[in-house]
């Protein structure tokens, strides 16, 4: 997000010249405001870590699992170009 905000001339000098602006600008406001860190929330994960963390919470629960699997990965070949394609 862009967000435009006045600051006195001496200090907005002072905040340009810093080798980060943005970073520190964030961080001073997120500290301000209480908060931790100045990253916003992951998005959810996708499908394959879904896939990945249920592999490795449950790796014997794969009944009927490799169809859907199979599909998936034929899904993501299909709608990937690699390297060696061109």
């Amino acid at each position: 997000m862009q967000l435009t905000i006045r600051l006195p001339e001496d200090l907005g000098r002072r905040v340009r010249k810093l080798q980060d602006p943005e970073a520190f600008v964030a961080e001073a406001v997120s500290r301000a405001l209480g908060e931790r860190g100045t990253r916003e929330r992951p998005a959810a994960p996708s499908r394959w870590a879904r896939l990945a963390q249920r592999l490795e919470s449950d790796p014997r629960h794969l009944d009927g699992y490799s169809t859907q699997l199979n599909r998936a990965v034929r899904e993501f070949r299909d709608g990937s170009e690699f390297h060696h394609d061109r």
